[in-house]
C-alpha cells in the first residue's frame, strides 16, 4: 500500500477511536467551534494537534483497541463483518502521520458517511427501525459504516453531527439535533447549500 492510501479498516479504527470516551469532549469541542480555556495555551492548529495526540496515544498504538459495538447488535448482517476489523495487523506497517489521519477523518469517512445518512434519510425515514439496517444504504465499499453507525449510536450520534449527514426526524428530536450549531472545524469541505440546510428544522449541518 502507499502512504497515502487509506482501507476500511483504517477508517474504521479512526473512527471507532473518535468515539472512544477519553476523546468524546474534544471531538464535541471541535463540533461546536469552540476552543476550552484548558485548550487556550496550544499553539497553531488545535484540530490537527488533536489528531497528533490520537495518531500516537491509540491509533498508531497496537496494544490499544478502540470501542466496538457488541454483536448482538448486528442483526441480520451476514459474515461479511468479519472482515472489518479496526485492529488489523496491516493498519500498522505504513507509518502515519497527523495530516494522513485528519485527511482520513475528512475525504474517506466524514464523506461517506454524510452519503449514507443522507440516503438513509432521503429513501427510508430510518429503514425498518433497526440500527444495522443502515448497511443498506452505504455505498458498496462502505458498508462498514454500519460498525460506525452502531457506535455512535451509543455515542449520541456524536459522529453523524460532525459528519453533517440529514438523519430522520425522529432521531434528530431523540438526541438534540434540532438548532445545532454548524461543524465548521471539521467542515471545511462543505458548501454553503450545506449550511443553509443546517438551519432547516430537523437536520443538522
Amino acid at each position: 500500500r502507499s502512504r497515502a492510501s487509506r482501507t476500511c479498516n483504517d477508517g474504521l479504527r479512526l473512527a471507532l477511536t473518535l468515539l472512544d470516551p477519553k476523546y468524546r469532549e474534544s471531538v464535541a469541542i471541535i463540533r461546536s467551534n469552540r476552543k476550552e480555556r484548558v485548550h487556550s495555551d496550544i499553539s497553531g492548529d488545535y484540530v490537527l494537534h488533536l489528531f497528533e495526540e490520537i495518531l500516537v496515544q491509540s491509533f498508531k498504538n497496537q496494544g490499544y483497541r478502540p470501542p466496538e459495538p457488541q454483536s448482538q447488535h448486528f442483526g441480520d448482517i451476514d459474515e461479511e463483518g468479519a472482515q472489518w476489523n479496526p485492529n488489523d495487523p496491516k493498519i500498522f506497517e505504513i507509518d502515519r502521520n497527523a495530516v494522513w489521519l485528519l485527511e482520513t477523518w475528512k475525504v474517506y469517512v466524514k464523506r461517506k458517511y454524510k452519503s449514507a445518512l443522507d440516503r438513509w434519510n432521503k429513501e427510508t425515514g430510518g429503514g425498518n427501525g433497526q440500527p444495522w439496517s443502515f448497511v443498506n444504504y452505504c455505498d458498496k465499499d462502505a458498508r462498514w459504516l454500519v460498525v460506525v453507525f452502531l457506535a455512535d449510536v451509543e455515542s449520541n450520534y456524536l459522529l453523524a453531527a460532525n459528519a453533517g449527514g440529514r438523519m430522520p426526524g425522529h432521531l434528530q428530536m431523540e438526541c438534540g439535533f434540532e438548532g445545532s450549531p454548524s461543524f465548521s472545524s471539521l467542515e471545511n469541505d462543505s458548501d454553503p447549500q450545506s449550511r443553509v440546510t443546517a438551519k432547516k428544522k430537523g437536520h443538522i449541518g
